[in-house]
């Protein structure tokens, strides 16, 4: 069997960190604040440490600049669509990484752990 594991970490942005081109409209002097200091942040220190990381911020904001509504509008969470979206950027992150395999790819021994 396999007892060996990679480390992903995986950077979840704040729903005003995906919207905020609309988001800074709203709030006085929106050029003070820098939104995306704690992604960043944290992603220069994985790279420092050698630790993979994967960022969502980009890929949410390319699909809320089309438009796409991935939080729920009165609460900070995901919607169905920004969970779907987030699960396959993970899925594919980790398989273009070979950290995964492709469904039916293991032995009945490694399926079992005998």
């Amino acid at each position: 069997t396999r007892n060996d594991a990679t480390l992903v970490v995986v950077l979840f942005p704040f729903k005003e960190q995906v919207y905020w081109p609309i988001v800074s409209t709203l709030v006085d002097n929106p050029d003070s604040y820098d939104v995306n200091w704690p992604t960043e942040w944290v992603g220069t220190w994985c790279e420092e440490q050698d630790i993979l990381y994967l960022d969502l911020a980009p890929i949410l904001r390319e699909h809320a600049i089309q438009g796409e509504q991935l939080y729920f509008r009165y609460d900070a969470h995901w919607n169905e669509r920004g969970h779907a979206l987030v699960a396959q950027a993970i899925q594919q992150y980790l398989r273009g990484r070979g950290l995964i395999l492709e469904p039916g790819s293991l032995s009945e021994d490694d399926r079992t752990g005998f």
